[in-house]
């Protein structure tokens, strides 16, 4: 467990960049912690694969397909979520 000194129970974390690497590794590991978890991906199989992770650690996770750069596409799933605590904006693009 990488963050034993949280206690994140009941708290509401966002990932973006969530399917792969570090975006997914900080995911878990906040599902570890006791957060419960929004990922964003541009690929549903990823969040698919990531979903199942977080759902072993008796965490919620709502998984979204969405492409970052799009505003409309962001707002729309932020004003779905009742509130959002921690917010790790991971998501990459190679220039």
């Amino acid at each position: 467990m990488y963050l034993k000194k949280y206690n994140l129970k009941n708290k509401i974390a966002l990932v973006t960049g969530a399917g792969k690497g570090l975006g997914r590794a900080c995911a878990i590991a906040l599902a570890e912690a006791g957060a419960n978890l929004i990922i964003i991906s541009r690929t549903k199989k990823d969040l698919d694969q990531v979903s199942k992770i977080i759902k072993k650690f008796k965490a919620k996770c709502k998984s979204y397909v969405c492409d970052v750069t799009n505003y409309n596409e962001i707002k729309t799933i932020v004003n779905k979520q009742p509130r959002i605590d921690i917010l790790i904006n991971n998501a990459g693009n190679n220039i």
